[in-house]
Order: C-alpha cells, then structure tokens, then sequence
C-alpha cells in the first residue's frame, strides 16, 4: 500500500511540472499577475492536498513561493490551483517548480 501512495504523488508530480515548464509569458518588473497549476489526481479517491508553486531566477534565486493547503482534489479529475504572485523589481527569466503534497501542509 505504501508502495502505490509513493507512486500516485510521482503522477501527480510529474503532471504539474510538466505542465509548468511549458508555461511561459511576460510581466512587467514589479507588477502583479494570476499564475497557476493544474493538478489531476490520477488515484481512485478525492483527497485533500497543499500545492506548492516556486519560481527561480535565472541565477537560481527563489522568487516565488506559493502555497495552498486544503486544495480538494476530486478522484480522477484536474483541479486548476491560482494564485497572486509579484513579479521581481529586475529583467530576469523564471522557472516554475511545483510539489504537491498529500498530508496537506505547505512547507
């Protein structure tokens, strides 16, 4: 049982970093924005769940870290997670990272 919980977080991990790294866009230096994940939960029952998005720099500074706990995940569907982020006060490129974690607690 164990086995099979570590595999449907590696699904649903994948899912939504896949998903990020595809995600591009401009905003201006400072400014506000929506930005969001897609979760599916590829597993035979609803659950409970903190998503987490993070953004780096181009010279791997954390600029970004969102989270939100208690995000319902209904079995077998895709759940689209925002959230408000501020972009950095300098030009630079971001990449997306996300987690999503099944004992429901940002970290």
């Amino acid at each position: 049982m164990k086995l099979a919980k570590i595999i449907t977080l590696a699904i649903l991990f994948a899912f939504i970093s896949g998903g990020m790294a595809l995600a591009a866009g401009t905003i201006k230096r400072g400014a506000s924005t929506t930005v969001s994940a897609a979760v599916k939960n590829t597993t035979k029952t609803s659950i409970k769940a903190a998503v987490t998005l993070m953004a780096y720099d181009e010279a791997g500074t954390k600029v970004g870290n969102l989270c939100k706990n208690n995000v319902n995940l209904p079995k077998g569907a895709s759940t689209v997670v925002k959230y408000t982020w501020k972009a950095p006060s300098y030009k630079t490129g971001l990449y997306w990272t996300s987690k999503v974690n099944t004992q429901n607690y940002c970290e």
